[in-house]
Order: structure tokens, then C-alpha cells, then sequence
């Protein structure tokens, strides 16, 4: 099978009994993980939800086909599996899953994330109805384990400490985290596909820009949780903090050329280039954010350049959303 990201098809409209197609699509992919995925599988067919749904699984290039390893496991006929050839990246292998479902909301979980109740679906679906411009819903996303104090949540440090019942409240943010989140596919049809040449950090910034951009709103929800125990990265493979050090630099790069005004790019990308500079000395990975620096300066022309509005850096500076000038 190929492992080149498949476009996404036509708008999903919502079932009947005409169109059988499932209006949520849970999308994993996973690459020599099938322990974490079963999980994270289970807890899908777990959900009390009556509505039609689907899973999409992508395989991406494991040693062993996951298939092959967990299937048997999973009572269920659900589950429809893809696989790759070759690693697809993290933005890759979203745009595939994408490209292979058809329900209208899409639901990306993290192979080594699990959804803590089983009525998850449910709120996931009454929110959307209840909000026609909503375009990504983020969840509360707990670290380790329910209960931990370390939550993945799209809030900075700052925020949460000045108000710490920020998490506990449902409200309208200027970006989600990757683990867990849902976006409607009219989102990907008016702002196109998460960007593949960022291999690794910073995509659902990227897309979070363009959807706000373009008239959607982004929502936190923290009833909808799942639980995120990260496993050894497999995009990274064994030079994690080379490889981290390397892309997320030059991602903050492309991201403010992509999407900022010339006042607030500027400032943006010498704010994080700096403070990625002192991250790469204490991990000993001076050459990577070297070569960073290099390739998000002289490539970026490769990423075409669309400025947010200024009716989106209103909505980014009512929404806890990081801009300076």
C-alpha cells in the first residue's frame, strides 16, 4: 500500500438511512506500538454511543504489521486498518486517516491515549450541534494518569498559574494540543491539510491559525478527557532530543512566516529562537538548532505565506493566544 497521503474526499454529511457514512470518525495512527494501541482502540469501542461511528487505524511502517498483532483482540469489525510503507510523519499520517474517513467529525486520538469515560462520543457529538461555527474541539488531557497534576491543555504556564480553575472551565482558545482533539472536516476542505513538511511540532498551530482565520472557532471542553502516558517517540526513533531540538525550532520559523504579520513574525521567531538556543545548549544539541535556524530562514520560502487577519489576532488576544510585537 502506499504511504502517500491521500486527499480528503467531500464533505461527510450526517447519516440516514440513504447514506449510511458515520458522522464521527475516530482517526489513530501508531507504528510499533500495539500494546498502547489496543488500548487506545479499546477505549473507543468501549464509548456508549448508539449514533454509527468508525475507527481508521494507520500503521505506519511497523516491523510487524499491527494488524497482525492486536486484531485478534478487538472483538470487533470496526476497526478499519491502513498501513504505510514508509513513516508518514506526524502531519502525514493524519492527512491519510483523514483521506480514508468519511465521517464529518474527526476524532484524532494519540496511540498512547485512552478516553477515561465512555460517554465521550456522546459530548463530542452535542457539542458540535449545539455550535455550527465550532471547528476544533480540544479536550482536558491528563498526564500519566487521571488525576495527575500535569494536564496537556491549551494554556500557557502563565495562565493556568494566575487562575488556577482555568482547566476546570469550558471556553473558546486559540489552539489545541495533538493527543486528543476533534475537528470538523470542513475545516481541512476551507484551510487544506495539515502541514506534511513539518514532519514533527508545531502542525496543530499551523491549522489552528488558518481555522481562525477563516471563521471557525476553537473550543476546550475539559469534560471530554482522556488520559495521555506519551511512549517513546517513533518518529524520533533513539536521537529524540536532536531530532526535537531540530524540528521545533525551525517549525516556530516557518510557522510565524507562514501565518504572522512581518511585526509579529519578527518578534515571534527571535523570542522562540532564543529560548530554544538555551534549550538546545542544556541537551548538548548546538548543531541542531544551528542547522534549524539555517534551514527555517532559507526554506521558508517553500511555505506559502498567508497573514492572519486582524479579526483573528482579535480573537488570538481574547483567547489566551501568543502574540508580541
Amino acid at each position: 500500500m502506499s504511504d502517500e497521503a491521500s486527499p480528503a474526499p467531500a464533505s461527510a454529511a450526517r447519516p440516514t438511512a440513504e447514506d449510511p457514512r458515520p458522522l464521527i470518525s475516530v482517526l489513530i495512527a501508531s507504528r510499533n506500538r500495539p500494546g498502547e494501541l489496543a488500548k487506545a482502540i479499546q477505549s473507543v469501542l468501549d464509548q456508549d454511543y448508539a449514533s454509527p461511528f468508525e475507527i481508521v487505524v494507520l500503521d505506519d511502517d511497523s516491523d510487524t504489521p499491527l494488524e497482525q498483532q492486536i486484531a485478534s483482540e478487538l472483538p470487533s469489525n470496526r476497526v478499519q486498518w491502513l498501513r504505510s510503507d514508509s513513516p508518514s510523519g506526524v502531519s502525514g499520517a493524519r492527512n491519510r486517516l483523514v483521506g480514508s474517513a468519511s465521517g464529518e467529525l474527526l476524532v484524532f486520538l494519540d496511540d498512547d491515549a485512552w478516553f477515561v469515560g465512555t460517554d465521550e462520543l456522546q459530548k463530542i457529538e452535542r457539542t458540535f450541534d449545539s455550535q455550527p461555527e465550532l471547528g476544533v474541539l480540544a479536550f482536558k488531557i491528563h498526564l500519566g494518569e487521571v488525576g495527575s497534576s500535569e494536564l496537556q491543555v491549551p494554556f500557557t504556564r502563565r495562565a493556568l498559574k494566575a487562575d488556577p480553575q482555568l482547566a476546570d472551565r469550558a471556553r473558546q482558545v486559540s489552539y489545541f494540543v495533538g493527543a486528543g482533539h476533534v475537528i470538523r472536516r470542513q475545516v481541512f476542505e476551507r484551510c487544506g491539510p495539515y502541514p506534511e513538511e513539518f514532519v514533527y511540532g508545531h502542525e496543530e498551530l499551523d491549522l489552528s491559525y488558518r481555522a481562525i482565520d477563516s471563521g471557525f472557532t476553537l473550543l476546550y471542553d475539559p469534560s471530554i478527557e482522556i488520559v495521555h502516558a506519551p511512549a517513546a517517540s517513533q518518529v524520533a526513533g533513539g536521537g529524540k532530543k536532536r531530532f526535537e531540538s531540530y524540528y521545533v525550532t525551525r517549525n516556530r520559523l516557518w510557522l510565524a512566516h507562514r501565518n504572522l504579520p512581518w511585526r509579529y513574525a519578527v518578534v515571534y521567531s527571535l523570542a522562540w529562537s532564543g529560548y530554544y538556543l538555551l534549550q538546545s545548549l542544556r541537551h548538548r544539541q548546538l548543531r541542531s538548532w544551528l542547522a534549524a535556524i539555517r534551514d527555517g530562514i532559507f526554506r521558508r520560502n517553500r511555505s506559502e505565506r498567508r497573514p492572519i487577519s486582524k479579526q483573528a489576532r482579535d480573537y488570538l488576544a481574547r483567547n489566551h493566544g501568543r502574540l508580541w510585537r
